[in-house]
């Protein structure tokens, strides 16, 4: 008899669970056709986007790579010690400048700035290798390099993070997060993946406009369609 009745029990339970569940996705269904859901999701995927595709990881996953073909053989990783020092000191203006400055402001500034000093490091490195011998630009691209790392650790390398606690519906928050996050990372291994062959193609600098022109069009699409959220209640 006890036996029975604990195989009820954990029948009932089973069947409890299993309604909840049930009821849980019927609830998921009905917040997803509501514009509550779908356009700060859309707003978070193309803030992701634009981060990837500025080629903030690409340029983290092959630094040594790149100051080789920068600065020349001997002071890749000098350089590479100093770009890291900078990506650590931009992570710390950033959680500065985010408590005090508006996020579209930001974003506008960080997207801009990305995509001159893009354009910048590209150029540079164009104009050394058609014209090394007579002055040498391998410093300046440094700068540039430098620049950039400084603009995108500000703004579009954490904005879609804060955006997604700050924009998502909370009703629906547990599944949007997880798929703004898996499709951020789905980019960052397309981004990284394609860097190399992208380069074969049509040489670092133009991997770098090409990121440049992505960095830019984004930025100038999120500013005029993102509204504000700070110091805005959820």
């Amino acid at each position: 008899l006890d036996g029975l009745v604990r195989k009820h029990e954990l029948s009932r339970k089973e069947e409890d669970a299993n309604n909840i569940e049930n009821d849980s996705m019927a609830k998921l269904k009905i917040n997803m056709m509501k514009s509550e859901f779908y356009k700060p999701l859309v707003y978070v995927l193309l803030c992701f986007f634009v981060m990837q595709f500025s080629g903030v990881n690409s340029v983290a996953f092959y630094t040594v790579s790149l100051m080789k073909n920068i600065t020349g053989a001997g002071n890749e990783y000098l350089s590479m010690i100093i770009i890291d020092t900078v990506r650590v000191v931009g992570a710390f203006m950033a959680c500065v400048l985010l408590r005090i400055c508006y996020r579209r402001t930001l974003l506008m500034v960080s997207g801009v700035g990305t995509s001159v000093c893009l354009v910048a490091v590209a150029v540079c490195m164009h104009f050394n290798k058609i014209n090394s011998e007579n002055f040498n630009f391998s410093w300046l691209s440094m700068v540039f390099l430098i620049g950039y790392i400084c603009f995108v650790s500000v703004g579009l390398f954490p904005l879609p993070w804060v955006l997604q606690g700050e924009m998502l519906q909370q009703a629906t928050r547990g599944f949007s997060s997880g798929f703004t996050s898996c499709f951020n990372f789905i980019c960052f291994f397309i981004v990284v993946k394609t860097f190399v062959d992208l380069s074969a193609v049509i040489e670092i600098s133009g991997v770098f406009l090409v990121y440049a022109g992505i960095a830019l069009v984004g930025t100038i699409i999120l500013y005029v369609a993102l509204p504000e959220t700070k110091n805005k209640t959820l």
